[in-house]
């Protein structure tokens, strides 16, 4: 009966340490999570909370965020087309199209109270490069590229940022 159990128990040493994981630091694959959730600042992309879903070679990236008190609204809502061309474990480049919608409404006050209400609204697209560093499950996103402001009427160049934790 000791024989047995010694013979058990060794087996169930034997296999508890073929069973562990040899390297616990294997890279994540770039692809290995298909949903991130952070923080975006961009004239194009949108600021605020932001949300991207990995289709793997597409990614899509969504924007908002809203500030409203009494006398001010701002609401800021973007969406982000990417398309990956060059992929690695760490990294990653891609080409965007972006569009942000802004919307602004505030009450213009003069010693008797509010005299008018303003609202200002329009749309800023933008197209261009953008560069993914990675690390496991975080990433930061830099983005470059030309952009048509306030519903086509100025041109110039943008810059996006984006921060993302990848689940």
């Amino acid at each position: 009966m000791k024989k047995i159990n010694l013979v058990l128990f060794a087996l169930f040493v034997i296999n508890t340490g073929f069973s562990q994981t040899v390297n616990s630091e294997k890279p994540v694959a770039s692809n290995e999570f298909k949903h991130a959730l952070g923080g975006a600042a961009g004239f194009t992309t949108g600021y605020g909370l932001s949300y991207r879903y990995d289709f793997g070679k597409y990614m899509l990236q969504a924007a908002f965020a809203p500030y409203v008190t009494e006398p001010k609204t701002r609401i800021s809502a973007g969406l982000t087309f990417m398309f990956r061309l060059v992929n690695d474990k760490k990294t990653s480049l891609f080409l965007y199209q972006a569009n942000h919608y802004m919307y602004y409404k505030y009450d213009d006050f003069n010693y008797y109270g509010p005299s008018e209400t303003i609202i200002d609204e329009y749309v800023n697209n933008g197209i261009g490069i953008g560069y993914e560093i990675r690390w496991d499950r975080v990433s930061l996103n830099f983005m470059t590229g030309y952009a048509a402001y306030r519903n086509f009427s100025e041109f110039n160049m943008t810059g996006e940022l984006a921060i993302f934790y990848r689940f």
